[in-house]
C-alpha cells in the first residue's frame, strides 16, 4: 500500500465542518512532514497535529509483535498467534487489546505532558515545537538508560519488564522464563523505554531537559 504524507497541503485536501475533520487520506502508513518553515502553519479550527503521538501505535505495535516471537515457542506462537480458518485465537485477541490499551496509555501521557508544557509557555512555544522537543529529549532519556548501570541491578530490571510486557504473555510464559529467552540487547531496549513512557507520565519537558543535560 503507498504511503502518504501529512505537509501543508493538507489545508486544502482537508473539510472542516463545526464538529469534524475529515481528511482525504486513505492509507494504512501515514506520515507526518514539514520543514522548519512550516511549523507554525495554523489550520482551521484550531487543529493541532502531534508527530510524536502519531508515531506511537506503530512502535508499539510492532516491538510486542516482535516480542510475542521472540518469547513464545515456534508451536505456541502458530497455536496463540496465528489465524485459524480466518479466525484469531482468544490469546490473540486479548494481546491485541492489551496493546491497544498501551498505545492509548502512551498517547495520553504524551498528550497531557504537551499540553502541561504549553500551558506554562503560556503558549509561546507551538505544540508543534514541544511535540519535536518531547520526542528528542524521550530518545535521549531512553539512549542514556539503555547505557546505565541500572540495567544491572535485577530487581529494578525485573519489574520494569514484567510492567512492560502484555499480562497474557507474562502470564503463558513466566518472568523468569521470559527473560531467558528474550535477547540482552531486546531486555534493554524493553527495560529503557518503559522507564521513559513512565517518566513523561509524572514529570514535566522542563524537568526532562535538566535531568538529560
Amino acid at each position: 500500500m503507498a504511503s502518504r504524507t501529512i505537509n501543508t497541503s493538507l489545508k486544502e485536501r482537508t473539510y472542516f465542518s463545526p464538529n469534524r475533520l475529515v481528511c482525504t487520506w486513505k492509507s494504512a502508513r501515514l506520515f507526518c512532514s514539514r520543514t522548519p518553515a512550516q511549523t507554525k502553519v495554523r489550520f482551521p479550527l484550531s487543529v493541532s497535529i502531534y508527530i510524536r503521538i502519531c508515531a506511537t501505535g506503530g512502535v508499539t505495535s510492532s516491538s510486542l509483535e516482535v516480542l510475542a516471537g521472540l518469547v513464545l515457542p515456534t508451536e505456541d506462537y502458530m497455536t496463540l498467534m496465528a489465524f485459524k480458518d480466518g479466525r484469531p485465537s482468544e490469546f490473540y485477541q486479548t494481546y491485541v487489546k492489551e496493546i491497544q490499551a498501551r498505545i492509548t496509555d502512551n498517547a495520553t501521557a504524551e498528550f497531557h505532558c504537551i499540553w502541561k508544557e504549553y500551558a506554562r509557555l503560556q503558549g509561546a512555544k507551538p505544540r508543534s515545537i514541544i511535540s519535536d522537543e518531547l520526542s528528542l529529549k524521550l530518545s535521549s532519556l531512553q539512549t542514556e538508560l539503555e547505557n546505565s548501570d541500572l540495567f544491572d541491578d535485577e530487581v529494578p530490571k525485573k519489574k520494569a519488564i514484567s510492567c512492560a510486557v502484555p499480562v497474557i504473555l507474562l502470564e503463558k510464559v513466566g518472568l523468569d522464563v521470559l527473560m531467558e529467552r528474550l535477547p540482552t540487547i531486546y531486555q534493554r531496549a524493553l527495560f529503557s523505554s518503559w522507564i521513559a513512557s513512565q517518566f513523561v507520565s509524572f514529570c514535566s519537558l522542563s524537568y526532562a531537559v535538566l535531568l538529560i543535560v
